[in-house]
């Protein structure tokens, strides 16, 4: 964790929303670190750290961005593998120039697209 970790995490959720078009884009090429998907893993990270106070609050928050999030991406009818173990939100799809493209494929792991995913689920 680091300082302004919320921030930017919701600042790449703001600008994925602000997409237009039903569907979210998926990037052209995966960008392991910089896509949604691990803005939302460092807010479910930051939610065991607060005060419950501010865990109500920040999880309101969330609530809302799950629920756009999930209207905007697909279910991914794929199987599940090392890089979507984890939350809901790695098993959803987002659309790449016309056509549905999920961003956790089979065989992305041993093509080396997520290792850095795949060492954060080995070690929890």
């Amino acid at each position: 964790m680091w300082p302004g970790v919320v921030a930017d995490a919701l600042a790449r959720f703001e600008s994925a929303f602000g997409q237009p078009g039903r569907y979210l884009n998926a990037s052209p090429v995966w960008q392991p670190g910089l896509e949604v998907e691990y803005a939302r893993d460092d807010l479910e990270e930051v939610m065991l750290h607060l005060p419950d106070g501010a865990r109500r609050d920040l999880g309101r928050l969330i609530a809302r961005i799950d629920d756009e999030f999930e209207r905007r991406t697909l279910p991914n009818p794929g199987p599940m593998n090392a890089c979507t173990v984890g939350g809901w939100w790695w098993s959803r799809s987002r659309e790449h120039r016309g056509c549905s493209r999920s961003l956790v494929r089979p065989g992305q792991l041993a093509a080396g697209c997520c290792p850095a995913r795949a060492r954060v689920v080995a070690s929890r």
